[in-house]
């Protein structure tokens, strides 16, 4: 590899973790987190690529991609290995009006946050994908609360909008864990003794009695 003058922006993708990590300026912790960074690129999310076919754009896989890593990644990303439940999910993601490059790279973006949410199956990847949008539209109510020029009834409307999308989603974020098993709440009663005069004593007991005692 030839040297890199200090004035120069290197990527970090043209490194590997593994060279990144083996250097030796780096401390011990440091190189378990080039590391960690490591385990996650070599598990990247699907990219997809559009295509100029005549005056129409085309969705196809990233130049140079497999196939097979593709459609790993899309299961992984949406939750279900079905194309065409895999194809109506990336239709929802389009939050644009045009198909185009800045289209693709939406919703290469969208993919890499449903990759990293990691949906188990289709009733998850709804939910994952409902969160991509509403999150999108959180943020884009906060945007239009700092345009300058407007009145305060607009700035209002704006906030409530945002707080309303806000809300929303951390009950999406909830519904997510109970999905998932946790957000249950487990309680453990292991006995319970009942004596005269109605005394209950909870848990484990130990009783010793003298000669003659039950």
């Amino acid at each position: 590899m030839k040297p890199v003058k200090q004035s120069q922006k290197v990527p970090i993708n043209n490194f590997k973790a593994e060279e990144l990590a083996s250097r030796d300026q780096h401390t011990p912790r440091e190189k378990e987190r080039i590391a960690a960074m490591g385990k996650k690129m070599n598990k990247r999310p699907p990219k997809l690529f559009g295509k100029q076919d005549g005056d129409a754009l085309k969705i196809q896989k990233a130049e140079g991609d497999d196939w097979g890593l593709l459609a790993a990644g899309l299961c992984e990303a949406l939750g279900s290995a079905d194309p065409e439940v895999q194809s109506a999910f990336i239709d929802q993601i389009k939050l644009f009006k045009k198909l185009d490059m800045d289209g693709i790279r939406e919703i290469n973006t969208a993919l890499a946050i449903l990759h990293d949410i990691n949906p188990a199956n289709s009733l998850e990847g709804m939910l994952a994908v409902q969160m991509v949008g509403v999150h999108k539209l959180a943020l884009e109510m906060m945007r239009r609360t700092v345009v300058v020029g407007q009145s305060p009834e607009n700035i209002d409307r704006n906030v409530n909008r945002a707080s309303k999308f806000l809300r929303i989603f951390t009950a999406q974020t909830e519904a997510l864990q109970k999905l998932r098993g946790k957000g249950q709440q487990k309680m453990t009663v292991e006995h319970v003794h009942v004596y005269q005069g109605g005394q209950a004593i909870v848990g484990n007991v130990e009783h010793k009695g003298g000669e003659g005692s039950e």
